[in-house]
This record gives C-alpha cells, structure tokens and sequence, in this order.
C-alpha cells in the first residue's frame, strides 16, 4: 500500500510539472494583449487632460480628441473580448486533449519503464519473502509463496544480472530445496564464474553437485568442497562433504577430523549436531578399541556442589588441552551441554582446531573444563572451571578426574 500511494503522489508531481507551463502560456496569451493595448490609450488620455489643464488646448480640440480616445477605447475593449473568447475557445479544446492524454500517458510510460528497468521487480521479491516469514510466524505452509518467489527471481535475472549474487544465491537456495538439484547447480555454476574466491559459493555448488548425482560425491563435488575449505578452513557445509567422502572410503580417522571440527561450530543438541554425532559415533566404533590415532586423554569431568546453583541456564561446556608453557590456543577441544554434567569425555588428535597443533604436538599438557554462560571457549569474567596439574603424554591413554570448582 505504501508502494502505491507514493507512487501515485510522484504521478502527480510529474503531470503538474508538465501540464504547469501550459496553463501559464494560455493565460499569458488571454491577458498580454488586451492590457498592453488599453494601457496605452488610458495614457494618452491622461496626456491630454494635462495639456488641456496647463492651456495648451482650447475646450473644442480637446473635447474632440478625448472623444476620438475614448471611442478607440470601446472599440480595443471589444475586439479584445471577442479574440479572447475564440482563443479561449480554441486553447480550452487543445488544452483539455492534451491534458487527458497526458494524464492516460505519462503513469502508463513511466509504469512500463519501472517495471522493465527500475525495483519492480526488487520489490515484488521483498513483498514475497515477508509474506513467507509471516506465513511461517503464522503457523502455515510458505511452499506456495516461495515457489512465486522462485519465479520472480527467474524473472528479474532474465532482465538483468544482480550485481552482488544476492538473488542468484536465493534461487540456487530454492531450487535446492525443491529438488531441482540440476537448476541450482547451474545458478551456482554462475555464481563462482562471478565470485570465485567466495568459500560459501563453492561449499554451496559442491553441494548441489552431490544431491544432483544422486547423493554421490563426484570429483567435481569434491574439488569444490576443498576449494571452499582452502579459503574458509571452518566452512560447515564442505566439512560435512569431505567428512561424507572420507567415511565411504574407510577413511574414519580423516571423517572424525573433519566431523570434529565441524560439531565445535554447531549448536550442542540441534538436530544438525545430532545428524554429526551419529556420523561421529559410527565413525568411532569402525576406528575399533584403539581408537584415533596418537595420545589420548580419557577426561571424567564433574560440578563441585557449591557451583551447581551458580551454572547459566543452557550453558556450554568447553573441555579442552593445552601445551605447557606454550601458545594458549587449544590442541584438543570438546564443545558440550553443561547440563550432561557429570560425564566422560576422550581428547585426541581429531579435536585439534589447526593442522598439525595437536597433542601430537606437545609433551606436557594442562586440561580445562569451562562453563560459559557465552557459548564461547574463550575465558570471560563469571565462568566456571576446574584445571588440571601438567599431565606427560605417552603412547597409553592418560585417565584423569577433573572438578570444575571456582568462577573467574
């Protein structure tokens, strides 16, 4: 409605602009004339009144020429009213055509050129995607409006290209979400030929790729998934990808890698960490007793008594390793519900946040385990944790009971 209405008030604006001069001329054309032509007689008279006051003229001749004026007036006044009416006339006929096809013209040109080359199209998008958000908040099904919104997409990329992908992306979006895997994929296609250094374009075609060979991972789908990670090491959706690939190849070590890494940037107990979880849970029991390669630690961590009543609500639970006298950055960490407390976890090389900063990599480590009310491992004023004595690894796993008992 608002739409409307402003485009309606620029409507107007734009018809008196254009019909103002004419109106202007036509008034002109009525009143030059007539005023000039009557202002020169009423001078004369006044002329002759003042000749006739200093005796510069007898009573006849100056009752003759004022006579003579005054008829001439008469007569200009007449002729005068005549013309007008016919120019009138004449200027009221034109004026009026000229101003009902301007007022039929002028909103149907500047509609057409709006809706072929300016935001028509932009907006009929955005009143698509409010009405989706307000059937979703509303409790109904937005699969109609979003298919109507496809098709606007379709239709504002074939007059012209976006400039930033925006709407490209969210069709590619849409068309993955309806199953036309071979259609997003030619939009992501179009997409990286546009922004080929963007990491979330070549996760996102990697994997459309996948679900358009029918949930295979073909080396195109796997060149993209590496693309993206190369440029975004914590790129979610390739994670997933690579992990997929390493697991159908037997490669469990290098899915837990992956899937690890992944399961510390999602939310603990959302349906996608539970979807890794499982992935991560059958990657474990085909690795065998031993395990991931490399150290270990089994870590059994528990909530002094006197801090249960001080744990956030729905608070993280970040367990985590890190090297003796060394970089602060974690070489082992572990993201959970603080809720699940007490419980068991193994920190091993796959929880490594870096290539190659790992347990591996270190002799001495301290463990922590930290409540944050933050949802992150970085330590923050009001936290709770509990830390360990330095622990020597070695080849066997290292066993250790570990007490979160005071608040930053």
């Amino acid at each position: 409605m608002n739409f409307w209405l402003s485009a309606g008030l620029l409507c107007v604006v734009a018809m008196i602009f254009v019909l103002a001069p004419l109106l202007y001329r036509g008034g002109r054309a009525r009143q030059d004339g007539p005023h000039a032509a009557l202002d020169i007689i009423k001078a004369r008279l006044q002329e002759l009144a003042r000749e006739y006051a200093a005796g510069g003229l007898d009573e006849t001749v100056y009752q003759q020429l004022k006579i003579e004026q005054e008829r001439r007036l008469l007569q200009e006044v007449g002729d005068n009213q005549e013309a007008g009416a016919k120019v009138a006339s004449s200027t009221s006929v034109r004026g009026r055509g000229f101003m009902i096809a301007t007022a039929i013209v002028l909103p149907l040109c500047a509609g057409a050129f709006y809706f072929y080359f300016g935001a028509w199209a932009d907006w009929r998008i955005q009143t698509l995607l409010y009405r989706s958000e307000q059937q979703i908040k509303d409790g109904g099904d937005n699969r109609a409006t979003l298919e109507e919104l496809a098709v606007a997409l379709e239709q504002r990329l074939a007059r012209r290209d976006d400039d930033d992908g925006r709407r490209r992306f969210m069709l590619a979006r849409l068309d993955s979400e309806f199953g036309r895997y071979g259609a997003a994929v030619a939009q992501y296609a179009a997409l990286q030929k546009k922004f080929p250094e963007d990491s979330t374009v070549a996760a996102q075609y990697a994997q459309a790729l996948y679900l358009a060979a029918d949930r295979k991972l073909t080396d195109e789908a796997l060149a993209q998934a590496q693309r993206a990670l190369q440029g975004d090491p914590d790129q979610p959706t390739a994670l997933g990808l690579l992990g997929i690939d390493a697991f159908e190849r037997q490669d469990y070590a290098q899915a837990l890698l992956h899937w690890r890494h992944l399961l510390r940037q999602l939310p603990p107990g959302s349906p996608s960490a539970d979807l890794i979880e499982r992935g991560v849970a059958q990657a474990e029991h085909a690795l065998g007793p031993n395990g991931f390669p490399g150290p270990k630690i089994v870590v059994a961590v528990s909530l002094a008594g006197e801090l249960a009543a001080a744990q956030p609500e729905d608070a993280t639970l970040f367990v985590f390793a890190r090297a003796v006298g060394g970089s602060p950055m974690p070489l082992a960490v572990a993201r959970l519900k603080a809720r699940q407390l007490p419980l068991t976890v193994t920190l091993d090389d796959s929880m490594a946040m870096a290539a190659g900063v790992n347990l591996s990599s270190a002799k001495q480590v301290e463990v922590v385990a930290r409540i944050s009310a933050s949802g992150q491992v970085r330590a923050e004023p009001g936290d709770l944790e509990g830390s360990s004595a330095p622990l020597t690894l070695g080849d066997a796993p290292q066993q250790l009971q570990l007490q979160i008992n005071r608040r930053r």
